[in-house]
């Protein structure tokens, strides 16, 4: 069993760099084992749609307005659990700004997927569609992990001299 606890995808000198921790569960311990995993290889577009996806969360929790949908670009997210196994999340962003030639950093509040105690007011649990969105988003992580990436297909055609053939990304299942 395995479970999420960060993803961020981040460019620099236009090296685009997925990093992904989660956590194993260890039967012989019964606890959690840290692991942190690191490629420049190509994401699929499952992962930087689910990632995306978190974008609309972002806004509701920070109180935003929706018409920021298409500004706003996640670079990660951040999972965290309770004593009690329960799920809490921030989610980090940006938006780049018209005036600035620096863009606005946005870290949304901790929320959680239930109330950590029954005294809780309510006012910090995952907006409707937020936790289906992070289980998605879990899915396609893991599987990133796991192999499941964007590859070069390379077309030898016959008629064209190797040295000319184009590289295209594709999508291949693993």
């Amino acid at each position: 069993m395995r479970r999420l606890r960060k993803v961020k995808i981040s460019a620099k000198y236009d090296v685009v760099t997925v990093a992904v921790a989660f956590e194993k569960h260890n039967q012989t311990t019964d606890g959690w084992d840290q692991v942190s995993f690191r490629s420049e290889e190509p994401a699929r577009p499952e992962l930087h749609d689910a990632l995306s996806e978190m974008g609309r969360h972002l806004l509701s929790i920070c109180e935003f307005p929706f018409e920021w949908r298409y500004e706003i670009s996640v670079q990660g997210v951040t999972i965290t659990y309770s004593d009690d196994d329960i799920q809490g999340v921030v989610i980090s962003g940006r938006r780049e700004l018209k005036k600035s030639n620096a863009p606005l950093i946005l870290n949304s509040p901790h929320i959680s997927r239930e109330p950590y105690s029954e005294s809780s007011d309510g006012t910090s649990l995952y907006p409707p569609g937020c936790a289906e969105d992070l289980d998605t988003l879990e899915r396609a992580a893991l599987a990133y992990v796991d192999g499941a990436r964007l590859q070069r297909e390379l077309d030898f055609n016959a008629e064209q001299d190797p040295a000319e053939a184009t590289a295209d990304f594709v999508e291949l299942n693993r």
